[in-house]
């Protein structure tokens, strides 16, 4: 047991306190996850490290994937290449340059979560609408977290029933598309035109049950 705290957990709160920089972050992250003492994190997490390190990927980035995704650390070197591989491809194909996606990585690491499925939904849906494009994704990766089937469908499909109906003459810019709370967008496209388009309300019904209507 001595030799198993010696060689395994001292060494791992070391190279803890060395990444998050207090003994204090440490127990944070203890609290989230035990495995970063279950695991010989030299053998994993260090190389892990390293490696997103030579990717590009600041140290902040990185700590916010122990507090977050503390095993994606964990896995076995040649898992995280295959993993980050897999990405970079999928990036890549959808339009991102090799800039674009360190960019993206060292400001909203957690889009590495979001599936190629959901990215390819998005870029579709988009490209339908007439008004925006994959481009605006790529200016705004955070816009990769929405939901598709509950924020983008619903407001595009509203801000295209009031446009048929010439009720609307601009959409608004992509970052107010996503980045607007429900409310907000209830009250400036939906509650104003209910008496002009009765069954508004139904076609963003996925947030306008949220807000009263």
């Amino acid at each position: 047991m001595y030799r198993s705290l010696n060689n395994r957990v001292v060494p791992s709160l070391l190279v803890l306190k060395e990444l998050l920089g207090s003994s204090l972050e440490v127990a944070k992250v203890l609290k989230i996850s035990g495995w970063f003492l279950k695991s010989d994190i030299g053998k994993t997490m260090a190389p892990n490290i390293e490696f997103l390190k030579n990717c590009g990927i600041a140290v902040e980035q990185i700590s916010w994937l122990m507090y977050t995704y503390p095993r994606c650390l964990l896995c076995k070197p040649k898992s995280m290449i295959k993993f980050v591989g897999r990405k970079l491809k999928a990036f890549k194909n959808l339009g991102f340059s090799d800039e674009d996606i360190v960019e993206t990585f060292r400001k909203a690491p957690q889009v590495f979560s979001v599936s190629e499925e959901k990215m390819k939904k998005l870029k579709e849906i988009l490209i339908a609408s007439g008004k925006y494009d994959f481009s605006c994704v790529i200016s705004h990766p955070t816009s990769l977290i929405c939901s598709v089937e509950n924020k983008y469908k619903p407001r595009l499909q509203v801000l295209g029933v009031l446009e048929s109906r010439n009720l609307i003459k601009e959409w608004p810019s992509f970052p107010g598309l996503y980045k607007m709370p429900d409310e907000s967008f209830v009250k400036k496209y939906v509650r104003p035109y209910l008496r002009e388009v009765g069954d508004l309300h139904k076609v963003g019904s996925s947030f306008c049950g949220k807000n009263g209507l």
